[in-house]
């Protein structure tokens, strides 16, 4: 009897297509590398991929360095390495729910957190709230004029969303008109009175469920906000570990520091005087760890998370979002493959920790 854990890998439909080609990128890569080490039973697989009646799941997976193509029952546990269009999201969550049934473990979360409820989470959370920037849910844009009143600019996000796609700042020129900034498919900035700001803003965000927050005065290079993504991961029931922290130097004028300069920390403190990286490591890693088990105890365990944090022209470090699902660009560009090695054995390892865990309650 083969007593290794199956662990399935949910890609997109398109990395699946080179997957079978075998055309790997780098991630898919370094879960295969990482898997020789820790050995479960490994595949890969779409969504289309799933029957949802026969709850069977026909998947790829590595034999004798060959792929080849397998029917697997439902895994014991489940790695999401794609995110779904909206199209999909039903499909996909009939599917979590079967999943959740027979109790498979996620190694990371099933879905996005909400912006609005992680700054609940963590404003309610002794000792974290005074990481957390002044937040306040937006329930009409009309809201947003009288909070410009007294916080004369704003950063609007909606509270599903990830790499800076809905993301919008605004400030009041005190002039009777405002100025936007946001990236798109590239930068787009206005001058405009509040009527025609309101239609940009409803047009932008389109119905999405937004928040706004008090700007934070991050660090700058050269005029370009700097602000942090530390990636962490479990291998166990231990603290979560830290894989890096990429320093991430926005382009000018953009609000947003995503499809930016990104670069280890090591890198950055060496080449730039700004942060003392001894220092900063220390007070980085208590406030990651803090906010990544408080974030858990709000949203349920996972194996890994991706954390925006910035720092300020005072030294305050501020909390700027989780992200359930990261793609890891940032710390891709700034580390080598050792260092990504270790975090993919860990989360490898934590399955099977957590797949123990479930065996020994139900015996």
């Amino acid at each position: 009897m083969n007593d290794k854990i199956l662990v399935g890998v949910l890609i997109s439909a398109k990395r699946m297509k080179r997957l079978r080609e075998d055309i790997l990128d780098r991630s898919l890569k370094l879960i295969l590398e990482a898997n020789r080490t820790v050995g479960t039973r490994l595949f890969f697989f779409a969504l289309e991929n799933v029957d949802f009646k026969t709850k069977m799941i026909q998947g790829w997976s590595i034999l004798e360095d060959a792929w080849v193509r397998c029917s697997f029952p439902y895994p014991q546990a489940i790695y999401l390495r794609s995110t779904y269009s909206r199209g999909n999201r039903q499909l996909l969550s009939a599917f979590f729910r079967q999943l959740e049934r027979q109790q498979t473990v996620f190694i990371n979360y099933p879905l996005r957190m909400d912006k609005w409820e992680m700054y609940k989470c963590l404003a309610s959370h002794p000792g974290l709230e005074q990481f957390v920037p002044l937040t306040w849910p937006i329930r009409s844009p009309e809201e947003i004029k009288e909070l410009l009143e007294s916080n004369p600019v704003l950063y609007l996000k909606a509270c599903l969303s990830g790499r800076g796609k809905k993301v919008m700042r605004v400030a009041d020129l005190n002039t009777g008109e405002y100025y936007f900034t946001r990236y798109a498919e590239g930068l787009k900035t206005g001058k405009m009175h509040w009527g025609a700001l309101l239609q940009e803003i409803e047009a932008f965000f389109n119905q999405s469920k937004i928040i706004a927050q008090k700007e934070i005065d991050l660090l700058k290079v050269a005029g370009c906000n700097v602000d942090f993504r530390a990636e962490l991961y479990r291998s166990d029931g231990n603290l979560p570990k830290i894989i890096g922290i990429p320093v991430r130097i926005g382009q000018p004028g953009s609000p947003i520091t995503t499809h930016s300069v990104s670069m280890s920390l090591e890198n950055f403190c060496a080449q730039y005087s700004l942060v003392d990286y001894d220092t900063f490591t220390k007070k980085a890693e208590e406030f990651l760890t803090e906010t990544y088990i408080a974030l858990e105890s709000c949203f349920g365990e996972s194996g890994e998370l991706g954390i925006d944090f910035g720092l300020d022209t005072e030294g305050q470090l501020w909390f700027i979002e989780g992200n359930s699902h990261s793609a890891k660009v940032s710390l891709y560009n700034s580390y080598a493959d050792d260092i990504l090695l270790q975090s993919y054995q860990g989360l490898l390892a934590y399955a099977q920790y957590r797949v123990s865990v479930y065996s020994s309650i139900k015996n």
